[in-house]
């Protein structure tokens, strides 16, 4: 390849060799071969052969030749007797606009939603997958953000994706995360626009995908600064750029995905963002241009609860959304007219709501101070704002107390939240006692893995 690489840079700077266009109308001819590479030239007979030739130099040299079966010439505003005649000296057959090329489309006019259509059938294999049914709520979310974003994150590196598309992709995972499917429609527990922001200011730091294409589309215009070695962009700036800043250039006609690489720089006039030092960075990290474009975030008083707690996923989920009050508790479903009694299931003496759930009830209170005597905080149950209010202030370091309690408030959340579940579903009941155990011996095993929190627990008793 570096051989052929060679021959190409000699052969571009050939008198006869018209790589450079010199009229408006580009006359593009592209081979495509089999083994994903791609050659540009003008559209005519006489740089077609002569690229040709430099291939052949190139195949005789490393054995590797073009399989004239399944590489195809695609033109671009060449006239058609001039096709006529590269396909009959070339030997290779006729392709259409658009196909596709290591596994996305290239087409020279606007992506329509049926060329991504490729893009959605991947996001949607992975979510429909029977496995996914065995998820939790923290299993989605960690599949959404390192699976199902990463494979749109893969596209947003070579063009811009539709916005229609970005909102389809955006409505797959809101679905995903809260209804295992992607069909339907169900109330969120938790708007999909607070998801995007980061721990800190209360949100799960889920990207936002119209963010992040903005900023991987300012990547090709840093390039255009930058990289001024590569073909193409030396072809922009002798064509459109012509010594001016690039994000000063109109090219109103210019294909639809090079107007948008130029005009990309009003996403950073927008987030008020120096235009000219980015582009004049000596790097450009496209999630370090994604967190500036996001802006500052008002940061949370509970935010160390969710931030530095170091419970399985599970519990930090049902954590968050029991922070925020947002869980399906029956005072919120009676509401909604879904059900028709409130009783709650724990003590069978209250109607439930969130503050009598945590920690009210008989029941949820016994586990709780049960679980707090282990711990060796000698207090009573309070009600829930009581109890954030009292870990926001008193359990925010880094020591081991801290840690622990945080970890046995997400325990207790958890496995309370899940023991009426049981007893609602399955009709199955279990002691306070039990419940306290199966936290503590979580909690052992969680720890063993940082040494101040398992000598911290080795003063405790492993079966309270």
């Amino acid at each position: 390849m570096e051989y052929l690489t060679r021959l190409l840079k000699n052969l571009q700077h050939t008198p006869d060799f018209n790589f450079h266009p010199k009229c408006e109308k580009l006359n593009i001819l592209q081979l495509s071969f089999a083994d994903d590479l791609l050659l540009f030239c003008r559209g005519d007979l006489k740089s077609a052969q002569m690229l040709n030739e430099c291939f052949q130099q190139f195949s005789s040299a490393s054995g590797l030749v073009a399989n004239q079966g399944k590489s195809c010439i695609y033109f671009g505003g060449v006239p058609e007797h001039v096709q006529q005649q590269i396909l009959a000296s070339l030997g290779f057959s006729l392709g259409e606009l658009p196909f596709r090329y290591l596994g996305v489309p290239l087409s020279a006019k606007r992506l329509s939603v049926n060329q991504c259509q490729p893009l959605l059938d991947r996001i949607l294999a992975k979510v429909q997958s029977w496995t996914t049914r065995f998820l939790s709520y923290a299993g989605r979310l960690q599949m959404i953000k390192s699976v199902l974003l990463s494979i749109q994150s893969f596209w947003t590196q070579v063009f811009p994706l539709p916005k229609k598309i970005l909102m389809k992709i955006e409505s797959i995972c809101k679905k995903f995360l809260w209804t295992w499917e992607v069909e339907g429609s169900k109330k969120a527990l938790v708007a999909w626009t607070q998801l995007y922001w980061p721990k800190t200011a209360g949100g799960l730091n889920i990207t936002d995908i119209v963010t992040w294409n903005k900023a991987a589309i300012l990547k090709q215009m840093w390039n255009l600064c930058n990289k001024k070695d590569r073909l193409w962009i030396k072809w922009m700036h002798i064509y459109y750029i012509k010594k001016e800043k690039t994000w000063n250039v109109k090219a109103n006609q210019a294909a639809w995905t090079t107007q948008k690489i130029l005009k990309a720089g009003k996403y950073l006039i927008e987030a008020r963002i120096n235009v000219e030092e980015v582009m004049s960075g000596k790097d450009y990290s496209i999630r370090d241009v994604y967190n500036k474009m996001r802006g500052e975030f008002i940061k949370v008083n509970w935010r160390r609860l969710i931030c530095n707690n170091c419970s399985s996923p599970r519990w930090m989920f049902i954590m968050y959304i029991a922070v925020q009050n947002r869980l399906y508790t029956k005072d919120r479903l009676m509401k909604w007219g879904s059900i028709t009694s409130a009783e709650c299931v724990l003590c069978e003496a209250a109607d439930e709501s969130h503050d009598h759930l945590f920690f009210t009830c008989k029941y949820s209170s016994s586990v709780w101070e049960k679980v707090l005597n282990w711990a060796g905080i000698g207090r009573r149950a309070r009600i829930w704002s009581e109890e954030i209010k009292w870990a926001s202030t008193y359990a925010t370091g880094r020591k081991a107390d801290a840690t622990i309690y945080r970890m046995i408030l997400a325990g207790a959340v958890y496995y309370l939240w899940q023991e009426r579940n049981w007893r609602i579903f399955r009709k199955k009941k279990r002691k306070a006692e039990e419940l306290v155990r199966m936290i503590v011996q979580d909690i052992h095993c969680r720890c063993s893995k940082w040494l101040k929190l398992e000598k911290k627990l080795q003063a405790l008793n492993f079966y309270p």
